[in-house]
This record gives C-alpha cells, sequence and structure tokens, in this order.
C-alpha cells in the first residue's frame, strides 16, 4: 500500500536508530539488533573508509526500509577497487512501493561494485540486468568411522592453528590474482574476518607439500554445523586433504555436517564423487559503475572478463557468515 507521505533518504552509520528497526524486522539476518555484531560488521569494517554503513527510507521520523553497505575490496583482473555487498534489504509492508529499489539505486550510484550474496528469487528479478556468478552449497556429513575418500590425498601433511598464519599470506595473494573477480585476500582481511568474528570460533588448516605451504581453508562452527568459509587449492587432490582434516576435527566437536560454497564446477563435482555430497546451486549477483571505476583509472572490459575469467566465490564471498 504506498502512502502518500513525503519520504527522505538518509545515508548514516548511526546505530541506534537501526538497532530498534532490525529488532521490529530481523528475519533470520540480524544486523544491528546486537551492537556487538554491529560494531564488528560495520564500525570495525578495515574497507569502509568515510562510507556511510546504510541508506534508509525515513518517514515521519520512522525507518522504513533499510539497505546496509557491507563494505569489502574486490580485485577487477588484479587492480583492487572499493565496493560494497548488499545487505538486510527490506521494508515495511505499508512503505511506498519503490522505497527499496531507491536505496539500491543510491548504492549502485555511488559504489563501484556492489555485489548481492545468494539473493531470494524475489530479490533476484531486480537484479536480472547484473552480472552473475554461478556457485554451489555443499553439505558433507561427517562419517563415523572417517574412512578416506575416494581419491588419492597425495603426500601432503595438515596442520592447524586458532588464529591466521603470516606464512599464508602469498597463498592468499595468490588466490586472489589468479581469479579475474573475486574479494581480496590479506592479511587484515583475515585478521577482522574470522580472528575476531564474535560469533563462532574458527580454525584454520595449512596443507604443506615437502613443508611448503600448498593451500589453505579456514572454518568456522557452532552448534551442529561446521563451515569451511574460504580456501584455496590448485587440485582437487589438495582440497581432498584438507576437507578430509576438517572432518576429522567436526568428529571431535561432535559436528554432524561441514558446509562448503564454491563456483568451480570442477570442484564441486569432485567434491560428491570423493565426499558423498549433493550440490545446492546459487547465484551471486554484482553491479558495475563504470564512470567511478573510470575515475580510478580502471577501465576494464567486463564482457570479457566474465566469458574468459575464473572466479573463487566462497562462503565468505557476500555479508553472512555462519551464526
Amino acid at each position: 500500500r504506498a502512502h502518500r507521505k513525503p519520504v527522505r533518504i538518509v545515508a548514516s552509520s548511526a546505530a541506534r536508530p537501526v538497532l530498534n528497526y532490525e529488532m521490529l524486522m530481523r528475519q533470520g539476518k540480524d544486523y544491528s539488533s546486537d551492537p556487538r555484531f554491529y560494531q564488528y560488521q560495520f564500525t570495525g569494517n578495515p574497507y569502509k573508509g568515510d562510507r556511510p554503513d546504510y541508506y534508509a527510507v525515513v518517514c515521519d521520523e520512522a525507518i522504513e526500509a533499510t539497505a546496509y553497505n557491507f563494505h569489502a575490496l574486490f580485485s577487477m583482473d588484479g587492480q583492487a577497487v572499493p565496493g560494497v555487498y548488499l545487505a538486510s534489504w527490506r521494508r515495511l509492508p505499508e512503505a511506498h512501493i519503490t522505497a527499496s529499489g531507491l536505496l539500491v539505486r543510491r548504492m549502485t550510484d555511488r559504489e563501484c561494485v556492489v555485489g548481492v550474496y545468494k539473493p531470494s528469487r524475489m530479490a533476484a528479478r531486480a537484479l536480472r540486468d547484473w552480472r552473475y556468478v554461478t556457485a554451489y552449497h555443499h553439505v558433507i556429513p561427517v562419517p563415523g568411522d572417517l574412512a578416506p575418500p575416494r581419491t588419492s590425498a597425495g603426500p601432503y601433511q595438515v596442520t592447524s592453528r586458532a588464529r591466521y598464519d603470516p606464512s599464508l599470506a602469498a597463498l592468499a595473494r595468490d588466490t586472489t590474482h589468479h581469479a579475474g573477480f573475486t574479494i581480496s585476500r590479506d592479511d587484515p582481511y583475515y585478521a577482522w574476518r574470522f580472528d575476531s568474528y564474535p560469533l563462532a570460533p574458527c580454525r584454520y588448516f595449512k596443507l604443506l607439500s615437502e613443508d611448503t605451504p600448498a593451500g589453505y581453508c579456514v572454518v568456522l562452527w557452532s552448534g551442529g554445523v561446521m563451515s569451511i568459509a574460504d580456501f584455496s587449492v590448485l587440485a582437487p587432490a589438495e582440497l581432498a586433504a584438507l576437507v578430509s582434516e576438517v572432518l576429522a576435527f567436526a568428529r571431535s566437536e561432535q559436528v554432524r555436517s561441514v558446509t562448503l560454497e564454491t563456483s568451480s564446477q570442477e570442484l564441486s563435482d569432485f567434491l560428491e564423487r570423493a565426499f558423498g555430497s549433493q550440490a545446492e546451486e546459487f547465484r551471486n549477483y554484482y553491479h558495475f559503475n563504470d564512470r567511478l571505476l573510470a575515475a580510478r583509472g580502471i577501465n576494464p572490459d567486463v564482457d570479457c572478463l566474465w566469458n574468459e575469467s575464473t572466479f573463487h566465490e566462497t562462503a565468505v564471498t557476500g555479508d553472512v557468515l555462519l551464526r
């Protein structure tokens, strides 16, 4: 029901008004009704700069719709580009019918890159002109006997620790550069995104081949679920060694299943064969502002980038982690 009252759009980082709004509206994604989580997600975000945390439609001094800027740093063909993921995009029933669209338009006008992680079917209808990356969500059951996977894992060793290991920096950098488009991975990113994550403990697993780092993954766990939220491997055998180690760790923590997301169909097919998991296919969407990219001296051929590049979408590619 579109009302006729005047509205205004505000750009803000003030936590208190949206804290109240989230307590009214929460539907799984709870961004600011917990002040500690708001502090982590937005105030302490190292990629925020001086940009606002959210846009809101306000009528009679009350918020009617929100769209959060979850700030991120992207890598486009090897060049670092600031951007955001659209988070907590919703409105009250009495809000003007165009309220949500106005907020997203404000984002796309002001950001080089805007991403949307795993939108609902209804939300995806509004993104039909955006680029998308197909990804696959896997749920791997933790076996009771932990039999070896149906593959050769190769001559690898796996170590683990509770915090980011600086020896992974070169692998993180290579993971970013090998993909034509992805989020940038570096030491500050992992220290913030995982080591200070307030809602679940994390653990890093490092794959060694002849004492040289060959791959890694980082996991979060809560209740009966563990998530391989990010990983870097060059071959399926390396992923097999890491997943096998994570499954053993999951059993020690009395976790029943391990989830993993990847945009590599090769790795997705491999996981089905080796570990008996089933894939759920979904899409992540991206919008590029050519004018703002050109102002930064970045003029990528997005058509070519999308047709010829590889992508590295994982569970950490977006605004949502295990909660």
